[in-house]
Order: C-alpha cells, then sequence, then structure tokens
C-alpha cells in the first residue's frame, strides 16, 4: 500500500474512533436508511505503467499519450442506525470510465471501469443546527474491468476503504451529505497511486 494511502487511512480510522466512542450515545434514533450520491473522483490509468508496457512488447524506444482524470463517481447504500452515533452500511459505487489513448507510434484507445461493493461501520458525531461529522470503515470488493487493444483484463480484490463526511439533517427522516471514500484498486488495474477516490453529495432518507 502506497504511503499516501496508507496515512489517508488511518486518518480516517482514527476519526472513526473519536466519532464512533466520543460522548452520549442514545437509541432514540434506530431504523432502516438509504443514502443515495453523485459526485466526482480523483482517479486515472497509470499512464507510465502502460507505456513501458506497450513499449517493450513491441521493440520501440518510446510513446506518446494522454490520460483521462476525475470521472464521475456515484453510490448508492443500505443502513441501519443503531442509535444517534453509529450504524452499519452496505453498499454499492461506481466510477466513470477511465480513459488512456496511445497517441504514436499509433492510435489506439484503451478505457477501465472501478465498482465496488462494501460493508463499512459508520459513525457520527452530533454538532449544532443539525449538523454533524462522519466517518466510515471498513471491506470493499473492488472490482475492475477494462477492454481495449492493449489490455483486455477482470479482477476483484477485498480491500480497507474509509471515509469522511460532513451531514445536516432537515429533520428526522431527511438528510444530505457530503463526503470523501477512498477504494484501493486490485492488482489487475492500472490505477495511477493504486488508489481511487471518490467525493460525493447525496440525499439520505430514515425510515
Amino acid at each position: 500500500m502506497k504511503p499516501r494511502m496508507k496515512a489517508k487511512i488511518i486518518v480516517a480510522m482514527t476519526l472513526l474512533g473519536l466519532l464512533g466512542f466520543s460522548g452520549t450515545a442514545t437509541a432514540d434514533d434506530s431504523g432502516f436508511y438509504l443514502y443515495g450520491a453523485a459526485g466526482t473522483s480523483i482517479a486515472k490509468m497509470d499512464q507510465g505503467a502502460i507505456d513501458s508496457g506497450y513499449a517493450n512488447t513491441n521493440g520501440i524506444a518510446s510513446v506518446s499519450s494522454s490520460v483521462s482524470d476525475g470521472p464521475s463517481a456515484y453510490l448508492l447504500q443500505f443502513g441501519y442506525q443503531f442509535n444517534t452515533k453509529s450504524a452499519m452500511e452496505i453498499g454499492y459505487g461506481g466510477f466513470g470510465d477511465l480513459k488512456y489513448t496511445l497517441n504514436a507510434p499509433t492510435l489506439v484507445h484503451e478505457s477501465e471501469k472501478l465498482k465496488v461493493f462494501d460493508v463499512v461501520y459508520a459513525a457520527t458525531l452530533p454538532l449544532s443546527n443539525g449538523f454533524a461529522l462522519t466517518s466510515r470503515a471498513g471491506l470493499a470488493d473492488v472490482q475492475s474491468s477494462g477492454n481495449g487493444a492493449i489490455r483486455d483484463f477482470g479482477g476483484h480484490a477485498i480491500r480497507i476503504t474509509g471515509g469522511l463526511g460532513v451531514k445536516y439533517n432537515f429533520n428526522e427522516n431527511f438528510s444530505v451529505r457530503a463526503d470523501w471514500n477512498i477504494y484501493n484498486a486490485p492488482p489487475a488495474a492500472k490505477i495511477d497511486g493504486s488508489a481511487a477516490e471518490m467525493f460525493t453529495l447525496g440525499v439520505g432518507y430514515k425510515f
């Protein structure tokens, strides 16, 4: 795992502990909820690794290429809130197509897609006026698939995942949440830095 990735996961899980176990929690806010969100991401294909692989395979000195960055992202979660401070969630999310284009010595297009299925513990620290800080940590099945003239593969791996957010409760049923989540890609994926970060804004409804 990259040092940058380790630092972010450690921060997320430390804050998880602070949010989940500080103060007094009450059980009068329990119940099931749904949360859906969309946004953008920090994720792109590993341009250097793909360049080197193509050059070595074809016996050429160098290539010219480009990659796209910041594809769209989405997240759907179903959870059970135990009390005002803790919950468990299962979720599904994904990233828009990551794109790689080999410009020379020939024109070749590649794409890669990441999707995740996760199970996490979600902690909440209520503030005032309906605002709260949130944190998530657990496991995610991160899956990759891609196609193109250079590579065609698929793979998945179980990874630690974590995230932080800010939540605003309009009332006991409706809320909005802004989140940052990070997912470590499986070995088969060609992701720059081996991690993809997701930034979303979503709406929650508690039954």
